[in-house]
């Protein structure tokens, strides 16, 4: 039920909204029923705040949530205007990681606005024997090449993948692939040797190649374009950087350069394939068309009183609604 206060309020949210919005009656309709769901809505019935970007993968993903990796430094860069989340997980393949779809991307609840899947690095581990390698661990199960995927397999798994991303909470989230870095065959095997926890002879060979890794990057691209999913070619433009080695903490997973690397990187895939996931910054001088922020900024609300601290909210909140992706 509305009181007087209430309806004067609204008087002048209308008024105000006429002015800003050069008398459009959808923004005026939208900054009151905005206005009306900050006063009125049950906690239940309220959307999310922030629209939820996921990332998944392997280990590549995994870390990026370290200090200076690239998805650390992406939930940074979207700080007030998205929820970034990690779903990354170490030493999985595609095989392995089928298991997670129904819990990773469930038919019900909210949609993700956006999913990346940065996955092959360990599917391209080389198949056994490889020299220099046990076939089996001291419990007798597959050693070498464990986590190797052929190639026509990643393939159909990537398709599936991309497929129960695009199911998730009904439809509609947007999806970037991202093919596996590059590997740097001599250094990761010296972290190999040095971690494996058994000696391995001195003409062991690593069980990463870089050129394997590249065909299940091209494999990537392919799925790209048979499922109509941008991709990211993450693979290539490491490989042409000046310093592809200086990227890589161990020869494999991306030390805090390679994260800024891979960061920009994103946010560029992002801004060309998906423009209105273009995160709004402060104080941004050009926030047309590119996603808000959660809540007005501090030095927009007005506190002069109850009404005037509502009206904030609802314009911005109207503004918000408008640009939603």
């Amino acid at each position: 039920k509305m009181g007087r206060d209430d309806a004067d309020h609204m008087v002048r949210l209308v008024v105000s909204s006429l002015l800003w919005a050069g008398s459009s009656g959808a923004v005026v309709a939208g900054a009151v029923v905005a206005w009306l769901t900050y006063r009125h809505a049950s906690p239940k019935s309220a959307r999310p705040l922030r629209p939820r970007f996921i990332l998944f993968g392997d280990s590549i993903t995994q870390q990026s949530f370290r200090v200076g990796g690239w998805g650390a430094r992406l939930a940074n860069t979207y700080e007030r205007s998205a929820d970034v989340i990690n779903r990354g997980y170490s030493g999985y393949n595609t095989r392995w990681i089928m298991r997670l779809l129904p819990r990773v991307f469930p038919t019900s609840g909210e949609a993700p606005s956006l999913v990346t899947v940065l996955l092959g690095a360990n599917d391209a581990a080389r198949p056994p024997p490889i020299p220099g390698c046990p076939l089996t661990d001291d419990a007798g199960r597959p050693f070498a090449g464990r986590q190797h995927v052929p190639l026509e397999e990643y393939r159909a798994h990537l398709v599936e993948i991309v497929a129960c991303a695009r199911r998730c909470g009904g439809g509609g989230a947007r999806v970037l692939l991202i093919t596996p870095p590059p590997v740097d065959e001599d250094d990761w095997l010296t972290h190999v040797k040095a971690t494996c926890g058994r000696p391995l002879p001195a003409d062991a060979e690593p069980d990463r190649r870089a050129a394997l890794t590249a065909e299940y990057a091209r494999v990537c691209i392919e799925v790209g374009a048979s499922t109509h999913t941008p991709v990211l070619d993450l693979n290539s433009l490491m490989a042409a950087a000046e310093d592809t080695r200086g990227m890589l903490c161990d020869g494999l997973h991306p030390n805090e350069k390679g994260g800024e690397f891979i960061h920009t990187a994103v946010l560029a895939a992002l801004s060309e394939h998906f423009p209105e996931l273009r995160p709004s910054l402060w104080d941004d001088p050009d926030p047309e068309g590119k996603l808000p922020l959660d809540a007005p900024d501090h030095k927009a609300i007005d506190p002069t009183s109850t009404q005037t601290i509502d009206h904030s909210f609802a314009m911005h909140e109207a503004r918000r609604q408008a640009a939603q992706p």
